[in-house]
């Protein structure tokens, strides 16, 4: 297991990368822009580069890249779903740029439509979304702390999502915060022991890919 923070991009990447190398961090995790905006410019070819060869030089890795909070998958306004597609394009596209293998996204909110339907509208976007997703970037689903028209935060939920594709497809990042918010025990050891076991049996450690660890 490789440990790190995420990284925010003010004051330079390499200046921050140097910073959380100097703290014994291995790998690291960033926005690809604002992460509560639905812009996110074009990147610098000249910039993306000089990243790739800051992250060689350091041996950090896995970048992860952490999609925007506004992206919305399951919602049921037609305009909003189209926005948040695009951007999630975009962000697998950048994600590429940085040989970012991880793209970290939350599962969504059904935004009243109900739970049935807004996980079918979830997977039928990342169906129609894979083609245009570079190869090397996968998508990991991030559990949510549930709650109004939350989805995600039970691993059956997830499970459903992760199913619908070939093995492999996509994989899941697990939040403490979050799980534990929605009634995972995080807080002791046979809490953790007794919750991988429900995932593995749900889900599959072998799709864990990455963990938000979170007070």
């Amino acid at each position: 297991m490789r440990l790190g923070i995420h990284m925010p991009l003010k004051g330079g990447f390499k200046q921050n990368m140097d910073r959380i190398k100097a703290i014994g961090c291995e790998t690291a995790q960033i926005f690809p822009g604002n992460p509560t905006g639905w812009r996110l410019g074009v990147a610098d070819p000249a910039e993306m580069r000089d990243r790739v060869s800051v992250l060689a030089e350091q041996d950090i890795y896995p970048l992860i890249m952490h999609s925007a909070y506004l992206i919305n998958l399951a919602s049921p306004s037609a305009d909003f779903l189209e926005k948040s597609k695009l951007l999630l394009t975009r962000t697998m596209e950048r994600a590429a740029l940085h040989r970012s293998p991880y793209v970290v996204l939350h599962t969504g909110n059904h935004g009243g439509q109900g739970a049935e339907q807004g996980i079918e509208q979830i997977i039928e976007t990342i169906g129609s979304g894979l083609p245009d997703w570079p190869d090397s970037v996968k998508l990991l689903l991030e559990n949510t702390a549930g709650g109004g028209t939350a989805l995600g935060s039970c691993f059956c939920e997830l499970a459903r999502i992760l199913n619908a594709f070939p093995a492999g497809t996509l994989g899941v990042c697990f939040d403490t915060a979050h799980g534990w918010a929605a009634g995972y025990d995080c807080g002791s050891k046979d809490g953790i022991t007794g919750m991988l076991e429900q995932f593995d049996n749900t889900i599959g450690l072998k799709h864990l890919l990455a963990i938000h660890i979170n007070d």
